[in-house]
């Protein structure tokens, strides 16, 4: 972390809500004085920098949608080609070009059947990662800490909220409630491991590297010469 920027403290509504002002109020200028070693017409220097709390429900969600897609694809297509397999069981072809276009309708169909599976598990498991960090960043911004208790809470109100959308009996809401809870004390768990290593709290704490982008900055360094050489060398990163 710079040292001369602030200590962080914390989570807090004020800083959320003057990060989400200045990602909103994001100018050209801001940009050019953010990113000085890039040139103005490069993409990234059009991106505001997001809240950290923003940045961090993005990626929760993002993950959520993405593993979501990957699993229920691979459910979806092998369910797919089975249901193909039993619908034709009776009627298999005898030709060789009979055969090529039985695979043929199967792929498409496993591809098809993956294809939507995967956009309807995406969408459910990216809500519910999605609803466990707006949780847990919202029980930390009102108590203005991170701890491990703010991820257990966001995982039983997760829970709750699974076991009612999908009406589940009294016993599977009640194991539903304890699954919940162990995930969340096993997220908690590991950020304040990821704290106590890094030294500072790892949720919303600002960006202490630069990141790839930034490392390698296009601008000409003074490389330092012997005594009696008028000209300075200048290397190019």
């Amino acid at each position: 972390m710079d040292p001369s920027s602030p200590p962080y403290t914390g989570p807090s509504l004020a800083k959320l809500r003057a990060g989400l002002d200045a990602y909103f109020s994001w100018t050209a200028e801001e940009a050019r004085r953010a990113h000085p070693q890039l040139p103005a017409d490069h993409p990234l220097v059009r991106l505001p920098p997001p809240p950290p709390e923003l940045a961090r429900f993005a990626t929760f969600a993002g993950l959520g949608v993405f593993w979501g897609f990957l699993l229920g694809g691979a459910i979806g297509s092998r369910s797919a080609g089975l249901q193909f397999l039993a619908e034709h069981a009776h009627q298999l072809p005898v030709t060789v070009q009979g055969w090529y276009f039985y695979h043929k309708t199967k792929n498409y169909r496993m591809a098809w059947g993956g294809f939507r599976r995967g956009l309807r598990e995406a969408g459910r498991l990216g809500s519910v990662v999605a609803t466990f960090a707006a949780v847990e960043t919202a029980v930390d911004l009102a108590r203005e800490t991170e701890d491990a208790a703010s991820s257990v809470v966001a995982g039983i109100f997760t829970a709750a909220a699974f076991a009612a959308v999908n009406r589940l009996p009294i016993a599977s809401a009640k194991r539903t409630l304890v699954y919940g809870a162990a995930t969340g004390a096993l997220v908690g768990g590991i950020q304040a491991l990821a704290a106590r290593a890094l030294g500072q709290p790892v949720k919303y704490a600002p960006r202490s590297k630069p990141v790839w982008w930034e490392s390698k900055p296009n601008i000409e360094e003074a490389v330092p010469v012997p005594a009696g050489k008028a000209a300075v060398e200048t290397i190019d990163l």
